[in-house]
């Protein structure tokens, strides 16, 4: 059983390689031979000894062709499986994860009718190997036990040797390096008593990788020198390929430098033979940060922007969900060619790379939404051919120019020190902030942290525990041991170093696009040392890119030419308040339990829903069979009820979706969750939708942004969303919900109209933000 396969850990801001292993199902079964004599050696068996041939010798390419070859000459379920478990490897190996999946499904459904057990564990390892690529580690921790459990009961150490591997992988990535060091010679211990040399040299590899992220740099040397002595032997190119960038990233780390590159660039000359873009884009990631550690910015630079390259090309198939989550896999790339650019005094150029680094997945899920619906984007996303590609900066310019608007763009910078694998993040050392003003001129800070002062991700969190969130439309809990100046020294660190290029008047709209923990800051509650708050001086709204913000932009245009120009009151409204509420899982181990009203939903929906002469939609009435069929022909939408920030999360209800749900009553049709799975398939023609709801802005936090209701509404078409971002508490969001619309009445855009609510209901709560700082309009203001 021959064994390969691999994937990349990732550090901030250093990525290291480690190994994963496939099984390749190299055997001819015996009938199939004795066919084979009869047929003298059909084309079949050829095609597929070729492809094996070829695989070994690294040349995955061929190996694709010959075995795709044999697929189309064979029609004997049991060799098409064999063929099929192969194929998907090589597409695994060159990146081409899609389709890995899909042949891998192929095999498995033939070897599970096929009643064949140790087969379908063998699958399932390869299948996880994928998932593991993708960032989808709850599946591949699912289908690796899956195939664990068959190798274990039918005996089979070297497939128990290699899942328990893989498995430590797994626990590498989320950290644990003792437990996954333990999970590493269990299985090695099993790779040496099977004379499994090649086994045994990935073993070492992975061990070498974690005494590495326990900083025991010459424990790790020494692993990766006896992995690459028996690949050497074995002349496994692959594996070479890969010890000898781990060797170079240690010797990076004794400040050899020199050295250190020349292993590199043996290890990507290998590579490169490999056309394996995910291993050459790690190694390209670690070159260029060894060439910044030598100070060689301009060498460093090039390197980044090839990595890059080949790390887009793994996303050109992938859908949705796979975006988002190999995403997260690589944004350590962008961000270490941002932190390049800025040292080489290029700020223009870092905040392209920063743009580059964000929010792809739903760039490109709102183009292919253009493309499906033939809209004519506006402005400047038009000159794109692939508008869900990054702004220039020229473009960036002239958003800005067009729409008269200030955006501000962060980015966090990890400590270098850090030796965390995975998608957690170290202590952050400096905040990178752009502002593009209306005039297209681009300014840019940057503010170093102190190590010795808390760090900006406990201060973000307690900001918001020192106002207080719960749970629920009401009951907030003030946390009061906590330092109540959290508010001010979050805008001294985010708005005080740019504060002179901001509008000053407060009317003009300034765009923020935060990044990671950022998006849970209330900016517009953030105080100067005078104690005024940053909604007294600017009207604000967020959007995940500036690339979003140009594609709501055409959203929102194209719009304006289907739609006629009705005054408010004209528009076609769906208010839906205090809705029967459903029942909700509280985890699989608990049974059920209905959701409490909210008695003050009722008079927000009734006072709203006259304002634009419709009857609300209240108690048994606002069923969610009912709101489906309103919600996509409707040009406002006002829900008042509950939002549900986890609920799709599979460890906690049992099933898969994107994270998220509006609570409205249900029926015999429907369980009363309208879940952000199934808003994000809708098609919205509302211009505007409002979630008075807990935590609607809240989600799962990514490299696109935050996963949940806002995302599945814009990606749903609508192009202003409001939501909030803590649970809200009830009489006083009914009163800023009514305020907000009688502005929009009087004229006003949505972000006025949401920041003169905000400070009519300040007038009442001065000193409570957490009254009136929830909400947050993301998207188009007019």
């Amino acid at each position: 059983m021959k064994q390969q396969g691999w994937i990349s850990p990732v550090f901030a801001p250093l990525m290291m390689l480690g190994l994963i292993t496939s099984y390749v199902l190299a055997t001819i079964p015996p009938a199939l031979a004795q066919n084979s004599q009869n047929e003298s050696l059909t084309q079949s068996n050829r095609a597929f000894e070729q492809g094996l041939t070829a695989y070994q010798n690294g040349q995955m390419l061929e190996a694709i062709q010959h075995w795709q070859n044999a697929l189309t000459l064979y029609e004997i379920p049991l060799k098409r499986a064999q063929i099929l478990g192969n194929l998907a490897i090589a597409y695994y190996e060159t990146g081409q994860y899609i389709n890995a999946l899909e042949v891998n499904q192929e095999a498995l459904d033939i070897f599970d009718d096929l009643d064949m057990e140790e087969a379908v564990g063998q699958v399932q390892s390869n299948l996880a190997n994928v998932y593991v690529n993708l960032g989808d580690y709850n599946s591949a921790i699912a289908a690796y036990q899956t195939s664990l459990s068959a190798a274990q009961l039918s005996g089979d150490r070297v497939a128990e040797g290699i899942i328990t591997g893989n498995l430590g992988y797994i626990y590498a990535i989320q950290g644990e390096q003792l437990i996954a060091l333990e999970k590493y010679e269990h299985s090695l211990a099993i790779a040496r008593e099977m004379n499994d040399l090649e086994g045994e040299s990935h073993r070492l590899l992975n061990i070498g990788l974690a005494y590495h992220a326990l900083e025991n740099i010459p424990y790790a040397i020494s692993y990766y020198q006896m992995s690459l002595e028996i690949a050497q032997d074995l002349n496994h190119r692959s594996l070479q390929a890969k010890a000898l960038g781990n060797l170079g990233m240690a010797i990076a780390d004794n400040d050899q430098y020199d050295n250190a590159i020349l292993h590199y660039e043996q290890s990507l000359t290998i590579a490169k033979t490999l056309h394996d873009p995910n291993l050459t884009a790690m190694i390209l990631n670690n070159l260029g940060y060894t060439f910044l550690a030598a100070n060689r910015l301009d060498e460093a630079e090039e390197k980044l922007r090839e990595a890059i390259s080949n790390l887009d090309s793994l996303r050109t198939q992938l859908n949705d969900t796979y975006n988002v989550s190999i995403f997260d896999t690589q944004i350590y790339t962008y961000n270490l060619l941002a932190q390049i650019l800025v040292a080489q005094n290029k700020p223009e150029a870092a905040l392209e790379i920063s743009e580059a680094g964000r929010a792809r997945a739903i760039a490109k899920l709102l183009t292919n939404r253009f493309q499906s619906t033939d809209i004519e984007l506006a402005g400047s996303a038009s000159e794109h051919v692939d508008n869900s590609l990054p702004p220039t900066i020229n473009e960036i310019r002239q958003l800005a120019q067009e729409r008269n608007v200030t955006l501000i763009e962060y980015s966090l910078v990890p400590e270098e020190a850090f030796r965390q694998q995975g998608r957690q993040r170290g202590r952050i050392s400096e905040i990178h902030i752009w502002v593009v003003k209306p005039t297209g001129e681009v300014k840019f800070n940057q503010v170093k942290l102190s190590p010795d002062e808390p760090s900006l991700q406990d201060l973000v969190s307690n900001s918001r525990r020192a106002m207080g969130v719960s749970d629920g439309r009401g009951g907030l809990v003030l946390e009061n041991d906590l330092p109540q100046n959290q508010l001010k020294t979050l805008h001294r660190l985010l708005i005080e170093p740019i504060a002179e290029w901001l509008p000053t008047n407060p009317a003009s709209p300034v765009v923020i696009i935060p990044q990671e923990r950022l998006f849970l800051v209330p900016f517009a509650a953030l105080q100067n040392e005078a104690g005024e708050y940053l909604i007294e001086q600017h009207t604000l709204l967020t959007a995940p890119s500036i690339r979003t913000l140009s594609l709501t932009h055409a959203m929102r245009q194209n719009q304006r030419i289907s739609v006629s120009q009705q005054n408010l009151t004209e528009k076609e409204a769906l208010v839906i308040g205090n809705p029967v509420m459903p029942n909700i899982w509280v985890s699989q181990e608990e049974p059920s339990k209905q959701l409490p009203t909210l008695p003050k939903a009722v008079n927000e929906a009734e006072t709203i829903a006259g304002i634009f002469g419709t009857e609300p939609l209240i108690g048994h009435e606002a069923t969610e069979t009912f709101v489906k069929e309103r919600i996509q022909t409707a040009q406002i939408v006002h829900l008042a009820t509950h939002g549900l920030l986890e609920y799709g999360q599979p460890r906690t209800y049992g099933i898969q979706n994107i994270p998220g749900a509006v609570a409205l009553a249900p029926s015999q049709d429907d369980d009363g969750l309208l879940t952000a799975n199934e808003i994000q398939a809708f098609e919205l023609s509302a211009e505007l939708v409002v979630l008075s709801a807990c935590d609607t802005g809240l989600g799962t936090i990514t490299g696109d942004g935050i996963i949940g209701l806002s995302r599945s509404l814009i990606a749903a078409g609508a192009p202003s969303v409001v939501v909030s971002l803590w649970s809200v508490p009830d009489a006083p969001t009914a009163d800023l919900m009514i305020k907000f619309y009688e502005e929009l009445e009087l004229g006003k855009d949505k972000a006025q109209a949401l920041r003169q609510a905000m400070l009519q209901i300040m007038e009442e709560y001065p000193d409570e933000p957490q009254n009136w700082a929830a909400f947050t309009l993301i998207g188009e203001a007019n």
